[in-house]
C-alpha cells in the first residue's frame, strides 16, 4: 500500500490544486480535433457565368449563360471568342430573375452532328446505270409476252383417283345373265366416259398452278423476275361440268385458267389437266 503524501507536499492555494488535478486527468483526455475556421475552409474551383458567342457541345447555344472557371475563360475562351463577360449591370438583372447558369451537358452543336458522307456519281456512271435500272422493272406488256412464251399450253398435275366400291354380284337365269352382260357392257363404256370427272384424293388448287408456273420462269433470267402471285392464278372455266370450290378443283378433267398482271390489259389463258396417276408419274 502506497504511503499517504505528507501535508507539506499538498498544494496549498485553489490555483495550485486545481493545477494539480488537471494534471493528473489531463493524460486521460482524449485528443481534441482541430476544427478549420470559414475562413480557412478550402474551396472549390472558382467559376464565372459568361455569355456564349457561338453554339459549343456540351454547354449551350450561342447567347446562353454558362458557368466556367475563372482560369479557362481567360486563358481559352475570350480569346479565342467563344465567351465573353457579362456587364456587371446585367448580371444583377439577371439574378433578380432568377435566371439559372447552367451548362446543357446534352447539346450537340449543329457543326458537330455525324452527317452521312456524300457519294458524288459521276454523269457517265449514271447514264451506264440507268439501262439496267430500267431491265430489273418489266413493264406490263413484256410481262405477258415473257409469260405466252415460256407457259406451256397445258399444265399437267397428276393425282390419284377415288375408285367407286362395285356393286355385288346376284344369281340370275341365263336369260337374265345375257341381258345382264348387254346392260353391264353399256355401263362400262358410260363408266369409261364418266371416269375423266372421277374424284380424287386432294386437289389442285390455285397456289400449285401458280409455284408451277413461277418453277418454269425461274429457268429464264430475264422471266425470273416476273412477280408473279397466287391470288393472279384464277380457274376460269371447267371442261367438266362438276361444282367445284373457287380456288381449287377436286375432279379428273380439264380446267381453264387465266393468269393476271397488274397493268396489262389482257390476261394469259391456259390449260390445266387433271390426270390419273401411273407408273412413273409423281402427283
Amino acid at each position: 500500500m502506497a504511503a499517504p503524501l505528507r501535508p507539506s507536499l499538498l498544494p496549498q492555494c485553489p490555483a495550485c490544486a486545481r493545477r494539480f488535478v488537471g494534471w493528473g486527468l489531463g493524460n486521460a483526455r482524449p485528443p481534441r480535433q482541430q476544427i478549420r475556421g470559414k475562413k480557412k475552409r478550402s474551396q472549390g474551383p472558382l467559376t464565372m457565368p459568361v455569355k456564349l458567342l457561338r453554339d459549343l457541345t456540351g454547354f449551350g447555344k450561342a447567347g446562353a449563360f454558362v458557368p466556367i472557371t475563372s482560369g479557362q475563360f481567360r486563358n481559352d475562351w475570350y480569346p479565342k471568342g467563344i465567351a465573353d463577360y457579362i456587364p456587371h449591370r446585367q448580371l444583377k438583372e439577371l439574378k433578380l430573375q432568377n435566371v439559372p447558369f447552367e451548362r446543357n451537358h446534352s447539346y450537340v452543336a449543329p457543326e458537330d452532328m455525324e452527317t452521312p458522307p456524300e457519294i458524288l456519281v459521276e454523269p457517265e456512271e449514271v447514264a451506264k446505270s440507268t439501262p439496267l435500272m430500267r431491265l430489273q422493272h418489266l413493264s406490263p406488256e413484256r410481262s405477258v409476252e415473257l409469260l405466252q412464251i415460256f407457259i406451256p399450253a397445258r399444265i399437267d398435275f397428276y393425282r390419284q383417283p377415288i375408285e367407286a366400291e362395285p356393286a355385288p354380284a346376284e344369281d340370275r337365269t341365263p336369260a337374265v345373265s345375257a341381258a345382264a352382260s348387254i346392260l353391264s357392257a353399256a355401263a362400262a363404256s358410260e363408266k369409261s366416259k364418266t371416269s375423266a370427272s372421277a374424284s380424287i384424293f386432294g386437289s389442285v388448287s390455285t397456289s400449285d398452278v401458280a409455284t408451277s408456273i413461277r418453277a418454269v420462269l425461274a429457268e429464264n433470267d430475264e422471266a425470273g423476275r416476273i412477280v408473279l402471285s397466287d391470288d393472279d392464278v384464277q380457274f376460269v372455266r371447267q371442261t367438266v361440268t362438276i361444282s367445284e370450290e373457287k380456288d381449287r378443283v377436286k375432279h379428273l378433267g380439264e380446267f381453264e385458267v387465266e393468269i393476271h398482271i397488274k397493268g396489262a390489259p389482257e390476261a394469259v389463258k391456259r390449260i390445266v389437266r387433271v390426270l390419273p396417276s401411273e407408273a412413273g408419274k409423281t402427283p
